[in-house]
């Protein structure tokens, strides 16, 4: 799994695993939240590498963070 630097947050969905960033915007029409997602499809050796960090969770899956807008990327 590649590095969570300057990530916020993990989860798991059924069939990935995403890094989520949340980023505050401020403009001329205020402040709102903004979410930068990599959704990176699950292998059994990326779900050892998560478990391996995040097994301490009392739900291991985690949750995403909600968000007025979000972007997405996927890696295969």
């Amino acid at each position: 799994m590649e590095k969570v630097n300057c990530t916020t947050n993990v989860y798991r969905t059924a069939d990935f695993i995403v890094k989520q960033t949340v980023i505050l915007r401020e403009d001329d029409m205020g402040a709102y939240l903004f979410s930068r997602d990599t959704f990176i499809y699950r292998t059994t050796q990326r779900d050892r590498e998560y478990e391996d960090a995040f097994g301490f969770r009392s739900n291991m899956d985690g949750l995403r963070i909600p968000t007025k807008m979000s972007s997405r990327r996927y890696i295969y």
